[in-house]
């Protein structure tokens, strides 16, 4: 039952092309009221995804007016460093944790279905 419920929702959000309008949906649809700071942490990394795999990790205009933190301008390379890695997989690992514990908080899965 758990299996088809996740099967469907994600088919549904599949389509989404926005990573921060994914989340929402997530979060919206499952009446998730996720925590905007921990969101916003993780998206420019999961944003990154994007310009790694069809930009050669080249900014785009886009993103480097959507994350200034990153002080990268148009044309500029992504660093790959160890400390920026380790950044990224912080703040994703954090939101994923946030969404599962608010998933099993409105009793949507049980926590032993989690995967570790």
């Amino acid at each position: 039952m758990l299996e088809h419920f996740s099967a469907e929702l994600f088919r549904r959000l599949e389509n989404e092309r926005s990573t921060a309008k994914l989340i929402a949906s997530l979060g919206t649809k499952l009446n998730l009221q996720l925590d905007s700071s921990i969101i916003e942490a993780a998206l420019p990394y999961l944003e990154l995804r994007h310009i790694l795999v069809h930009r050669d990790g080249k900014i785009d205009r886009e993103f480097a007016a959507k994350h200034p933190q990153f002080n990268l301008h148009e044309g500029d390379e992504f660093s790959l460093d160890y400390p920026e890695m380790i950044k990224a997989r912080n703040s994703i690992h954090a939101l994923v944790a946030h969404i599962d514990g608010k998933v099993v908080q409105n009793t949507l899965c049980p926590k032993d279905e989690l995967q570790p």
